[in-house]
């Protein structure tokens, strides 16, 4: 047994959360979404709507808020992964 600092190589780190409130304020939104749908509270195309308005937003505002390209397709990427799951969530209801 190594008593050494260095991490062992063959054991991965845990996954750091680089912004913990906006992953929580996703989560909420997104079952916030999911549970509206299955209430019927809000339909696949309203959602879809939303979900097209908050990607045409984050580009809008792109150059305000994003210093690089990839926070910025991280976002948009994200949100298209919703919108992915939504589509499929309101065709098989």
């Amino acid at each position: 047994m190594s008593l050494s600092s260095e991490p062992n190589a063959s054991t991965p780190s845990p996954p750091t959360i680089a912004d913990p409130q906006g992953q929580a304020a996703l989560a909420l939104v997104e079952s916030l979404i999911y549970k509206l749908l299955e209430t019927g509270n809000l339909s696949g195309p309203s959602v879809l709507d939303l979900i097209q308005r908050a990607i045409d937003a984050q580009g809008e505002i792109a150059a305000e808020l994003y210093a690089d390209g990839e926070s910025l397709s991280k976002s948009i990427g994200i949100l298209t992964q919703i919108q992915i799951s939504v589509q499929i969530e309101a065709g098989s209801t």
